[in-house]
């Protein structure tokens, strides 16, 4: 992945003559562990555009799952089933 990144922001700055930061600092590799978890990350990801003002709202940025129009592909395989979730939470 380094190499990549580092490649692409190479050839951006030296061909644009631009010094901006193409790539954010950090990468944090995560599993989803269970649909909470995955819920979670699907919200998080849903208010990046709110988060840096790009819409007021999740479901008003065009590119969004959130934005009427779009269907959400189902739940990753692999997840604890759903049956388990409740008893786990409240067993």
């Amino acid at each position: 992945m380094q190499l990549i990144k580092g490649g692409f922001s190479y050839r951006v700055k030296k061909e644009l003559g631009s010094n901006l930061e193409i790539w954010e600092r950090g990468y944090v590799d995560h599993r989803i562990r269970d649909l909470d978890d995955y819920e979670r990350h699907v919200k998080y990801v849903r208010q990046n555009p709110v988060e840096a003002h790009l819409a007021s709202a999740e479901e008003e940025y065009p590119y969004s799952s959130a934005c009427a129009g779009f269907e959400r592909d189902p739940r990753p395989q692999g997840l604890k089933p759903e049956f388990l979730e409740g008893l786990l939470r409240h067993g």
